[in-house]
This record gives C-alpha cells, structure tokens and sequence, in this order.
C-alpha cells in the first residue's frame, strides 16, 4: 500500500487577497503621579497599577459593485469584496504608581508579556476572520452611491475586526485570569 501525503500549506498560507499590516506593540508606562492636567486616573482606590491594551483593527478594500438601484433619495447597493487590507496595532500602557512595589512592577511587566504573546497570533487570527468576507457580498444604503457603498464596506469591516476583536480579547483575558488567580494564590508573595 502506498503511503498517502496530504498538504495542507494551501489551507495555512496567507491567501492573495487578503494582506495582513501589523505594526509591533507599542508599550508604553504612564505614572499617575505625572497626569496631565484635567487627565483622570483609570485606577480605582484600591489599585496600584493596571495594563491597558487595545488590538487596533482597520481594512481597506478593493470591490466591485455587483448590484445598485435608486429609490427616491436612497441609493442600495451590494459590494462584493476582492480584497482585503488590514492594518494591526496594539498600543499597551502600564498604569502605575511611582511608589509601586517591585512585585507590583513584575506583575505589570508580566502582563504586557501575555499580549506580546497573543498578539504574536495576531496575523492568523484575523485572517480567520478575513477569509470570511472574501468574496462576500455587502448590502449598503446612502443618500449617495459613495455613501451607500461605503454603509456596505464598513459592514465588511465590522465583520473582520469583531471576530478578530472577540478572539483576541477572549485569548487575553482568559490567560491574564489565570495569571492573576496564579500569582495571588502564590505563597512567595504573601
């Protein structure tokens, strides 16, 4: 019997139409004794410090207008989306105490580890969601044709940066849950 070899780089490799811009995670450490004037803290009273991340999320698309009618003063279309460019971002800023324990400190900088890390899958994460919309057709409304295709376009975008928000944040909170729970229960802390 011969041996039988599946190859799966077509499935795992980066389609044609879809080009992924990921830009590298900016960190950034904020003292709350150092606000700016009428800047709030996002600290509660009880907090020493807090990571704050954002997964940015923009696209671009190439498209064709597949179908378009005029009723009175609203224009419909649906765009049928060819590619997709998506650009990637992921800001993080600690918010701390200058008077921060040295735990307090590690702690943080452990936090901005897990979103180097899930951000790290950034790239195949959207592309999940891109592949989605590829070749999708996009119903969008305006008092103009640019206004109606670009109702439709935003649709697509929403489509790809939602899946992609929800993964990302359900990946980061999941581990940073579990880091928390992990380094509050550690006996070496206490």
């Amino acid at each position: 019997m011969m041996p039988v070899v599946v190859c799966l780089a077509g499935c795992l490799s980066k389609p044609a139409e879809i080009a992924v811009q990921m830009l590298p995670m900016k960190v950034e450490t904020r003292f709350i004794e150092k606000l700016k004037p009428g800047e709030k803290s996002p600290l509660s009273a009880d907090q020493e410090a807090l990571t704050d991340w954002q997964f940015g999320c923009k696209t671009a698309f190439d498209f064709e207008i597949v179908e378009k009618s005029e009723l009175a003063d609203e224009f419909l279309v649906n765009v049928k989306i060819k590619k997709a460019t998506i650009s990637l971002d992921a800001p993080v800023t600690i918010w701390i105490s200058s008077k921060a324990s040295e735990d307090t400190k590690v702690h943080e900088d452990a936090h901005v580890l897990i979103c180097r890390r899930v951000y790290s899958e950034a790239e195949q994460t959207v592309l999940s969601g891109a592949r989605r919309v590829i070749k999708k057709e996009f119903q969008g409304g305006g008092s103009t044709l640019e206004a109606a295709v670009k109702d439709g376009l935003s649709r697509a975008s929403e489509e790809i940066c939602r899946y992609y928000h929800m993964a990302m944040v359900e990946k980061i909170n999941r581990v940073s849950e579990i880091f928390d729970t992990l380094d509050h229960d550690n006996p070496d802390k206490k």
